[in-house]
């Protein structure tokens, strides 16, 4: 792929990562249509950068794409979030045993070290660095666990439930 087929491809993906941090704040709240024209004017851009940004954010679900409706941000029932911290749950037990037994030293490292940054930060009172801290430490056991799919699977998971 030459560099000017992969500046849009980047610019879809930074703004995919814009959208997707508004939604998890809280700024673009659930139940919120997402104007592809009203997205491009805010950011900049035109509607085919925001387009692909609201694609991609779809397939990982945090967004929905109805035809003729458009893009919303995806409401949630209570029950159908109890099942997904469910399955996160059981996604993380299972991260956790593997690399209970296939954890590296530099890894056990990296571990503890991510540990100690979450309790400076919960000892500062600092609840938003403790939270984004905390996410390198769920990384660390799932990198440590040494099954791909299973740490891509608990990743896309844990975004998805970012917002709640």
């Amino acid at each position: 792929m030459d560099a000017l087929n992969t500046a849009p491809t980047r610019r879809a993906g930074q703004l995919g990562e814009e959208i997707e941090e508004r939604i998890v704040t809280g700024m673009y709240a659930p139940g919120m249509r997402l104007d592809e024209q009203e997205l491009a004017t805010a950011f900049g851009v035109s509607r085919t950068p925001v387009r692909e940004a609201l694609i991609q954010l779809a397939s990982s679900g945090l967004v929905e794409i109805r035809p003729r409706r458009g893009a919303t941000v995806p409401e949630m029932s209570a029950d159908r979030l109890c099942e997904m911290f469910e399955v996160m749950a059981e996604l993380e037990s299972m991260c956790g045993r593997l690399a209970a037994r296939r954890i590296l030293p530099a890894e056990q490292a990296r571990l503890q070290e991510a540990h100690q940054a979450c309790e400076a930060a919960r000892d500062a009172g600092k609840p938003d660095l403790y939270y984004q801290l905390n996410e390198v430490f769920h990384r660390c056991i799932y990198d440590a666990s040494h099954n791909g799919f299973l740490a891509e699977q608990a990743t896309a998971l844990h975004r998805r439930l970012r917002p709640y």
